[in-house]
């Protein structure tokens, strides 16, 4: 994913973090609710991103507007299968805070999809994304219920599942990422 800011801003991306909770309901539905967030670096020198964001409510409003816009497109070009069901993950909100610096600032996007599986013993989650070198860290977290453990675990980037239930991948400037991100777990009773 190209983490280029909305618009013409002088802002280069330095890192990004999802994190994805996966809950199971009785009913055989899985509900996806994900929190990605991009770090970025004002490199004009004078915090001009700072600036616009604290002292433009219109300009906010507009950035908002586009980052909403620009990843769920993205998303929309993704291909995200669970148990064999495409499912559509949704943008709900975004917002844009600073770490620490202005020169910081960091825009997080709140996503959720669902999908009804039925009963399965098994269960899967693909997302599929074009090939890509990495041009800044990323991080990806994802965690299943606290009686779920992970019996599968496809991708190009090197994780950890040292917990049963929580899987966290990472990835360095100039990794490869693959077309592929497979997960697959089961529910102990």
């Amino acid at each position: 994913m190209s983490a280029t800011i909305a618009r013409d801003d002088p802002l280069r991306p330095i890192h990004a973090r999802s994190v994805i909770q996966i809950s199971h309901r009785g009913d055989g539905t899985i509900d996806f609710s994900q929190v990605l967030e991009y770090d970025y670096e004002d490199v004009s020198g004078k915090d001009v991103y700072h600036h616009r964001v604290t002292s433009d409510p219109r300009f906010v409003k507009e950035e908002i507007s586009v980052l909403e816009r620009n990843m769920q497109g993205f998303l929309d070009e993704e291909t995200n299968v669970v148990n064999g069901l495409r499912v559509f993950p949704r943008v709900l909100t975004t917002f844009i805070a600073f770490r620490g610096e202005p020169r910081y600032p960091t825009c997080t996007w709140l996503i959720a999809w669902s999908a009804n599986v039925g009963d399965s013993d098994t269960f899967t989650y693909d997302a599929r994304v074009e090939p890509a070198t990495l041009e800044y860290g990323v991080e990806s977290i994802y965690t299943l219920p606290p009686n779920a453990r992970v019996v599968s675990i496809e991708s190009s980037l090197p994780y950890d599942n040292a917990i049963k239930n929580i899987i966290i991948f990472r990835g360095a400037k100039g990794d490869k990422v693959g077309e592929i991100e497979r997960l697959a777990w089961i529910i102990e009773q």
